[in-house]
């Protein structure tokens, strides 16, 4: 049901997502879309109850949203994923690089990268 710039999935209110044609990758600068895409495909196998609720997303839902069902459940995936992370005391993008790269050193040196740009983002 869609209700200005929110929206109802399962009984919860969500943001409406990006325009239809366009894929928002949020502020994970330093990843590719692919990369994303399989952080997202891992949470989800991580979290099966979660993946189940991206799965029952119909193309009805969507179509309310002007999307396509791909894009629908693009944005919850990454919906969920910022819940969790939120809930957990995590930031967003840190939790995503968890299931999204393997190396921990990797990681470690992506994290720093974007540590780095927002605080130079917020001029310290």
């Amino acid at each position: 049901m869609l209700m200005g710039r929110f929206f109802k999935v399962h009984g919860k209110l969500r943001t409406a997502p990006a325009p239809a044609g366009s894929r928002v990758v949020r502020n994970y600068m330093a990843l590719n879309e692919q990369q994303v895409a399989h952080g997202l495909a891992r949470f989800l196998d991580a979290y099966p109850s979660m993946k189940s609720e991206v799965e029952s997303l119909g193309e009805e839902e969507a179509e309310c949203l002007g999307l396509t069902l791909e894009q629908l459940r693009w944005h919850h995936s990454h919906q969920l994923l910022a819940d969790v992370a939120k809930t957990r005391g995590l930031d967003e993008f840190e939790f995503l690089l968890e299931f999204a790269i393997d190396s921990p050193e990797e990681r470690t040196e992506l994290i720093a990268a974007n540590r780095d740009a927002l605080r130079r983002a917020l001029g310290e």
